[in-house]
């Protein structure tokens, strides 16, 4: 019988074998690894633990609106609400969402919230933006998997509609 063989995962920072994070290397007759801490019994077809964990990259992917697309402005007399839709997509086994939604520049997002569904709209009702803040706006995401927020998206620009431009006269 071939005897087995162990690879730990050490750490570039400090040089250390990481006990958690080992990987046994044995041959199909191999009945035992050695581990960190000493043997361990496997049988065939035990999976590795490893592949059972969160996927690599829980990052959403942004889909709508585009980068530089151009949402929705209310009107000066308060006749139209503000209306705009996000969309990203679903990562696997994720429980919740944050959304955050700001003007660059702001102190606090205008959204921030959090969902359970990969889209979100926001309404405003008698709102606008003025000339000065319709441009430089941003949105990104993250997704929470196994009570973990994970990376936020790369972050996407919009700017708003001139005010008054859709307004009922």
């Amino acid at each position: 019988m071939n005897a087995p063989a162990f690879a730990g995962i050490t750490s570039r920072r400090s040089g250390t074998c990481h006990p958690l994070l080992f990987l046994c290397l044995c041959s199909a007759l191999a009945s035992a690894c050695v581990g960190p801490t000493g043997p361990s019994q496997i049988s065939a077809g035990t999976r590795s633990p490893v592949s059972e964990g969160p996927p690599l990259s829980v990052e959403p992917s942004l889909l709508s609106p585009g980068d530089g697309a151009v949402l929705d402005n209310g009107c000066s007399d308060r006749s139209d609400d503000i209306s705009w839709e996000f969309d990203w997509s679903d990562v696997q086994r994720a429980t919740r969402y944050h959304l955050i939604v700001q003007h660059r520049g702001g102190t606090a997002p205008l959204i921030n919230r959090f969902t359970s569904s990969s889209s979100y709209l926001y309404v405003d009702p008698s709102a606008y933006i003025i000339e000065p803040n319709r441009f430089d706006w941003e949105w990104k995401v993250e997704a929470e998997v196994d009570g973990v927020f994970g990376r936020y998206s790369q972050a996407r620009t919009f700017s708003v509609e001139p005010l008054d431009a859709d307004c009922r006269r």
